[in-house]
């Protein structure tokens, strides 16, 4: 186990669900899917902490593993609060060395809520 292992905690995909609504449109819901771990660091560089302060973003890394396929615009939940985020960048974009025993890939991500 890595050092970095023991800052994860569980995250989950949440997954979209459109109905018809019986009206010509659709209602959307969405649900838990796979559960995964994932170690979150806060971005703290000055630009970041500016962006916070102006309430315009609040940006995160997340270290998850190399095989897990996040993709922009895909939404995840930590389970022990509830916050959702919005993945801003691909996983398969960042991620560490076949040879590497961590077996990583970082994603970039925002606080958000889950749109109807």
């Amino acid at each position: 186990m890595s050092l970095l292992d023991e800052f994860c905690t569980d995250f989950c995909v949440m997954e979209k669900e459109r109905t018809p609504d019986g009206e010509g449109g659709f209602a959307t819901s969405w649900f838990d899917g796979a559960t995964f771990q994932g170690a979150l660091m806060h971005d703290t560089t000055i630009l970041a902490q500016q962006a916070e302060q102006e309430n315009t973003a609040s940006t995160f890394s997340l270290y998850v593993p190399r095989d897990l396929a996040l993709l922009p615009y895909d939404y995840i939940k930590r389970k022990s609060d509830g916050q959702v985020f919005r993945i801003t960048s691909a996983a398969s974009d960042d991620y560490t060395p076949a040879s590497s025993t961590l077996n990583k890939a970082k994603v970039q991500m925002q606080k958000a809520s889950l749109p109807t």
